[in-house]
């Protein structure tokens, strides 16, 4: 087995937004909010879970419709009500908040943090899994080891004087034994202190947006179908510099969590959907990787309810179709969710810096904005502020980290 060694001053695992931005940031340097201290029948509102506080205020009916046309299984999750109970208020209906997308597509903005890290010399490598990381003495300080491997089994060792792990809880809980020093108890427990939360999305693609025949021209439907919510898309040739002619368009067809899951994931066995020809993507050229295909089982389902959801008897058949599965290792979730009992910022501060490590631990698994993409950004801005010194960037308002930092 071929292994490849390097020295580094900073080893950044996780190239999600977390990750991402830890980079960009780093770049130059390259050569408890009021609600948990709620009392409720002599116990904190943290220590309860979510599910028991509803099931005292409101009827079995009241949940399950809370549950249909929330679009998510949440309340059917006993996490920390402190928590939940910040999440609802802040994604509650009336909130006058602009929804934007990037011209260029989403993940246009994780590669553009990368390419800004390794414009100024880092290096960047894809497809490897970290296996295990063991801290070691090199002149007086604790440095420590990391071994990755990538698809083809061929092992590379960084040493580096700070680990950056942007990582949800399972990917943690899959490192080597040799990871002793994250298997201590007090880690272990803050490790262990969030729900993983299963989740996944079935995307369709078009050749035209047939639902604008309805008015619709964005936005989403949520629905007690077994598809949970749909969001819509415009089509290729509405784009910033799109492709005159080109009407296809992407429906969000399916994004669901929780028990319905259980409905789905016998769906994913089966013949890969062929999709309909269209005269804007070759046959057989397909841009999606293999493990993100969806089944022909799992668009003909998703097609029957689209119809029903509309009221449509008919819809085109999709040229494409992709499926992610995030309960899926190594990522063990879509999201997650802090458990009852935690306290969430203090957990969140220590897991920033671990006790006597130089690793930091960061992304929106561990942060009270969890399953969003702010949430990756405020964990590791406030551990880069905190550990590595960097000034506040202009664009983030004075006070908006401070309900977040303990």
């Amino acid at each position: 087995m071929n292994q490849e060694a390097y020295e580094t001053d900073i080893a950044i695992v996780g190239a999600g937004v977390g990750g991402a931005y830890s980079a960009w940031r780093l770049r130059d340097k390259i050569s408890a909010p009021e609600h948990q201290k709620i009392d409720l029948e002599g116990k904190r509102l943290y220590e309860y879970g979510w599910w028991s506080l509803m099931d005292w205020v409101l009827s079995r009916e009241a949940i399950e419709l809370i549950n249909d046309a929330g679009g998510y299984d949440a309340p059917f999750r006993n996490w920390n009500a402190a928590v939940a109970m910040d999440v609802f208020r802040n994604n509650a209906p009336g909130w006058d908040v602009p929804s934007r997308m990037i011209a260029t597509g989403f993940q246009s903005l994780p590669e553009a943090l990368v390419q800004g890290f390794i414009n100024q010399g880092g290096r960047y490598h894809s497809r490897h899994r970290l296996c295990a990381i063991t801290p070691f003495e090199q002149q007086g300080q604790t440095r420590v080891k990391l071994v990755f491997e990538n698809a083809r089994g061929t092992r590379m060792v960084v040493n580096a004087r700070h680990a950056i792990l942007g990582l949800p809880k399972r990917s943690l809980e899959l490192l080597d034994q040799d990871s002793v020093h994250l298997r201590t108890a007090e880690i272990q427990s803050d490790i262990d202190s969030v729900i993983s939360k299963p989740a996944i999305k079935l995307y369709l693609g078009y050749p035209y947006p047939w639902w604008k025949v309805l008015g619709i021209r964005g936005g989403k439907s949520v629905t007690d179908l077994q598809i949970k919510q749909s969001y819509y898309f415009g089509a290729e040739e509405d784009r910033p510099a799109g492709e005159a002619g080109n009407t296809n368009a992407l429906l969000l067809a399916a994004y669901t969590d929780g028990r319905v899951l259980d409905y789905w994931h016998p769906l994913a066995r089966g013949n890969e959907f062929a999709g309909a020809e269209n005269p804007f993507v070759p046959v057989g050229q397909s841009p999606l990787p293999n493990e993100s295909r969806a089944t022909n089982n799992q668009v003909v389902q998703a097609q029957k309810e689209l119809k029903a959801l509309h009221d449509l008897k008919y819809i085109p058949k999709p040229y494409t179709a992709a499926y992610m599965d995030w309960s899926q290792d190594p990522y063990g979730g879509g999201y997650s969710l802090w458990k009852p009992g935690q306290k969430s910022l203090a957990t969140q501060k220590r897991m920033r810096h671990l006790p006597g490590l130089p690793i930091h631990i960061c992304g929106d698994s561990y942060s009270d904005l969890q399953g969003w993409v702010e949430g990756a950004l405020t964990s590791t801005e406030l551990m880069l502020e905190e550990h590595f010194q960097l000034e506040r960037p202009h664009w983030i308002e004075k006070d908006y980290l401070s309900r977040f930092a303990e």
